[in-house]
């Protein structure tokens, strides 16, 4: 499990500790991206953000972070500024189909339904990491208030399904639910 989705108990010694790992090795960039998601964490945005383009320079064929710095844009709400940085992810790795697909999520956030519609049209239908394809063509055509697209996004999919925002399992039963709910 990544750092970014560990309960925060005790961010001030969790810091203490990367500090001293960072002390012994400081051209790290995994030590260095773990201090910018507790940063983020607490909401030291542009600290983190900082931190993750240290650790990009460091380990410049990491395609999860000029992931982590698109997400960290959408966060501060500074979209335009994330797509440079998922551009980058899937230029190092184009089959990356959760960077697409935390791009789809950033898209529909700026209420560009169809360059979301778009997006996701590009990932085969038979591509879903832990379900996250499935759940984001779930969320984009209830947007869309195409219920019976909605449903047919979930019908084949696992009981349980990753929204990468928030990181969760969502359960399919409900989500269909909430897909008839708009019939």
């Amino acid at each position: 499990k990544g750092i970014a989705i560990v309960p925060m108990h005790d961010a001030d010694a969790a810091l203490a500790e990367f500090d001293k790992a960072r002390k012994t090795l400081p051209n790290n960039a995994n030590v260095l991206t773990a201090i910018a998601f507790v940063h983020r964490r607490l909401g030291k945005m542009e600290q983190a953000l900082d931190e993750l383009k240290q650790s990009a320079a460091l380990n410049p064929r990491d395609n999860l972070l000029p992931r982590e710095i698109g997400s960290t844009f959408v966060y501060m709400r500074r979209y335009a500024e994330a797509n440079p940085f998922y551009d980058r992810a899937l230029a190092l790795i184009p089959e990356d189909f959760e960077t697409q697909v935390y791009r789809v999520t950033m898209l529909q956030m700026i209420g560009d339904l169809d360059a979301a519609s778009r997006a996701l049209a590009t990932i085969p239908a038979d591509i879903d990491p832990q379900g996250s394809v499935s759940f984001a063509r779930w969320r984009l055509a209830l947007a869309m208030h195409q219920p019976d697209a909605a449903l047919a996004a979930v019908e084949h999919s696992p009981a349980w399904l990753l929204s990468i925002w928030p990181n969760s399992r969502e359960p399919v039963a409900l989500l269909r639910a909430q897909a008839l709910v708009q019939k």
